[in-house]
């Protein structure tokens, strides 16, 4: 059996990763970080949209549909209303439901998308990739 080169892997050099705070200079003073305003489009995307939610979460108990608030999240009274639908405590594991499929738990679901993984996998030998 051969033995592996030892130079390719420089396990024995000493190395200088996370040896000190970063945020303290050689001298032992600190080194201020000053942050700059975020700006570009994706930043401004961004705080459109947040506008937009906050718009929705506060007129959404005033906008009707079938004669019930488009949003109201009454906690005190545990009565939620979404989209125009009540839901009560007792309708919690629709919720719960819908989140841990959607996204809660994807090792549970993986089964559904598998397949599709090992067949793209297992013909990556046919477009010459080298990685069957």
């Amino acid at each position: 059996m051969a033995q592996p080169d030892r130079n390719l892997t420089n396990i024995d050099a000493p190395s200088a990763y996370r040896d000190r705070i970063a945020s303290i200079d050689e001298d032992g003073k600190r080194k201020w970080v000053f942050p700059r305003k975020p700006s570009g489009r994706f930043y401004n995307a961004r705080t459109w949209f947040s506008y937009l939610l906050l718009a929705i979460m506060f007129s959404g108990p005033f906008i009707t549909i079938n004669s019930r608030p488009f949003l109201l999240l009454n906690i005190i009274e545990r009565k939620f209303i979404i989209l125009g639908m009540a839901f009560w405590p007792q309708d919690s594991y629709i919720c719960t439901g819908h989140a841990d499929f959607c996204g809660g738990h994807p090792p549970v679901y993986s089964h559904l998308w598998s397949p599709f993984l090992w067949m793209g996998l297992s013909t990556n030998h046919l477009h010459g990739n080298g990685l069957s």
